[in-house]
């Protein structure tokens, strides 16, 4: 019987390593819009057990420009050219229905985050007419933020194969050098077979989890966001109001998201679609991108 060299790479990964690998991919180019000036972001994720629950690492990378790309000049109002590239740590942690995330990313924003070399990349992958206004990003600083994000139960716990509806209560924020800001909301999965966001605490290495059906569910989240610092926009901690390339942001955002997740066996794939509220004065357009995360590991 022929076997696929990429259908026993994943099996070998399943049947030897405990944990799993993430991939992210967010675009504006994904909803076929031109108007979000959060237009980029990657992410490889690594995820396993520690005595703790679950933790998360990996790389993580941002692109935010203006909303007309084709223009060389500096445009003042309108969101700076900037890029944020980090390595993270996550660790989750359960307690009962409440399922918490702390984590941290440490970087660089500006010119050495190599935002610019990859939009142009991906702009002549896709097509896209190339990005003209680099010239004019923000300069290098140094990133570091500190992540608290939590997921408060509020229906069936655990994963039972079954039809259920998982709706949960959000809250959080961040604190640090790029972003400072406190967020809540409501979010819901409905579907069969949903699994949990991570496994729960003590859940032991030396014992195989049992192997996962197929599973599919639809998601969705609301959020309200409190801003109190942003440096994408030009207000950096390090040196202060960028006057030539800074735009004032509005303190209180929302942001709502839908999609949808399948997956059997090891792999999953989730597609959300996000649409925010605008982010700063003079803003034309409410920011919309797309997300596509492919899963392959260990399931939850």
């Amino acid at each position: 019987m022929k076997t696929w060299p990429w259908a026993s790479l994943i099996a070998s990964i399943a049947g030897v390593a405990w944990g799993g690998l993430a991939f992210t991919v967010d675009n504006d180019f994904f909803v076929g819009s031109d108007s979000s000036s959060y237009t980029h972001g990657a992410e490889l994720t690594w995820y396993d057990q520690n005595d703790w629950g679950t933790y998360f690492t990996g790389l993580r990378n941002r692109i935010y420009t203006p909303t007309d790309t084709t223009r060389a000049e500096n445009q003042p109002d309108d969101h700076p050219w900037c890029g944020l590239s980090t390595v993270f740590f996550e660790q989750g942690i359960t307690q009962g229905r409440l399922r918490s995330k702390y984590s941290i990313e440490t970087g660089i924003l500006g010119p050495s985050s190599m935002a610019k070399e990859q939009q142009i990349w991906f702009h002549k992958l896709s097509g896209s007419d190339k990005p003209q206004g680099w010239n004019n990003q923000l300069q290098n600083e140094f990133a570091l933020n500190a992540y608290l994000d939590n997921w408060y139960g509020l229906g069936p716990q655990g994963r039972t194969q079954a039809w259920s509806v998982t709706p949960d209560f959000l809250y959080g924020g961040v604190l640090g050098t790029v972003y400072d800001h406190l967020y809540s909301g409501l979010g819901v999965r409905a579907g069969y077979n949903i699994p949990p966001l991570w496994p729960d605490n003590g859940l032991s290495p030396d014992v195989p989890p049992r192997s996962p059906p197929f599973f599919a569910y639809l998601l969705a989240s609301l959020k309200g966001i409190a801003v109190a610092h942003n440096a994408t926009l030009g207000q950096s901690l390090f040196h202060g109001v960028d006057e030539e390339h800074h735009v004032d942001p509005h303190p209180f955002l929302g942001e709502a998201r839908v999609g949808i997740c399948l997956g059997y066996g090891w792999v999953s794939l989730m597609g959300l679609v996000s649409l925010g509220t605008r982010e700063f004065d003079g803003q034309d357009d409410t920011p919309a991108w797309g997300e596509v995360r492919l899963t392959v590991g260990r399931p939850f």
